[in-house]
């Protein structure tokens, strides 16, 4: 009898504890907002710029021959490049990883990535959201704690 209490019991943290890590990763716990959650393209702005404006992606409208897509989940952030086949990938930006992570007023992103066949870089900046809306946010940028660069011709 002892050991099935046990077992019970043994059985049963292991499930709250399942259960709390799973909400952690869908920003119940730790608030984060799954209003960024979605796919968004940079508008009149690049990664790099002091403001940047996120523009919702209108899945119904005819996508143009070439896009660049931010995609946002949770904590995590992809990039897809969306064009027709042939174009010449030199220079291409690319994310190897990259995370989204905004708190109260904030957001502050993690990007490792490069440019095919030029360089590598480490970016990690803080932002402040501004003028959010179902179909769009800019961020402003407040600090940047890492910007390293390699070319990969050194």
């Amino acid at each position: 009898m002892k050991i099935q209490t046990f077992f019970i019991l043994l059985v049963s943290g292991a499930l709250i504890c399942a259960c709390n890590s799973s909400k952690d990763t869908q920003g119940s716990i730790t608030g984060l907002d799954s209003s960024f959650n979605g796919e968004w393209k940079l508008t009149n702005s690049w990664v790099f710029d002091s403001t940047l404006v996120f523009e919702k992606i209108d899945k119904t409208a005819e996508r143009p021959e070439y896009e660049e897509v931010f995609i946002i989940e949770g904590k995590s952030m992809k990039h897809e490049v969306r064009t027709e086949l042939g174009m010449c990938g030199n220079g291409m930006f690319y994310l190897d990883s990259a995370l989204f992570k905004p708190a109260a007023k904030e957001v502050e992103m993690e990007l490792y990535g490069g440019y095919m066949v030029e360089s590598t870089f480490k970016y990690n900046a803080t932002y402040t959201v501004k003028d959010k809306s179902e179909d769009g946010f800019a961020l402003l940028l407040e600090r940047i704690s890492v910007n390293e660069g390699k070319s990969l011709y050194e």
